[in-house]
């Protein structure tokens, strides 16, 4: 995939990242991740009223925790690697490169 086909901008410096939707593509995307997790959601939600304040509401929390923190671990990876990479420690040497050889 071409970087002006890919659908999102990651934005890099050092451990940090900034993932950007890019067009309509890019944001028809991110609507269904964020529509599967609102799904989800409203699954969880369904159960906890029916649940009440039990012991199984715990387990039941933990779960719906574990399961939306390897959601958003797969929803990075998929969009950096359908991502245009910029990395911007890059960029900031080059640019003190070339200010340097200015008079």
């Amino acid at each position: 995939m071409r970087d002006e086909d890919k659908p999102f901008v990651c934005y890099k410096r050092g451990w940090n990242i900034k993932i950007v939707p890019r067009g309509g593509a890019g944001w028809r995307a991110f609507g269904a991740w964020m529509a599967a997790f609102g799904i989800m959601l409203a699954g969880f939600l369904a159960i906890m009223a029916t649940l009440g304040d039990s012991s199984i509401g715990i387990a039941v929390t933990a779960v719906f925790v574990v399961i939306s923190i390897v959601w958003a671990v797969v929803m990075i990876r998929w969009m950096m690697a359908r991502s245009e990479i910029v990395d911007l420690d890059e960029m900031l040497d080059l640019k003190r490169r070339n200010e340097g050889r200015r008079p």
